[in-house]
């Protein structure tokens, strides 16, 4: 497991999401950057939120 901060999560995503520099993708990127900037004091009160399971392969 794998501990995450908020910056690192929305730069993970974000990157993910703009990859193939797709239009959609960076306005969805861009929307999803904002919308969890937003909940920033979130992130930082519930050390739980920012915890990513990075180690298998759900897909």
């Amino acid at each position: 497991m794998e501990t995450l901060t908020p910056p690192d999560l929305i730069g993970l995503v974000r990157n993910h999401l703009t990859q193939n520099n797709v239009a959609s993708r960076q306005i969805l990127a861009r929307s999803l950057q904002n919308l969890l900037g937003r909940g920033n004091l979130q992130w930082y009160s519930d050390p739980g939120l920012a915890v990513l399971d990075m180690g298998t392969d759900r897909c």
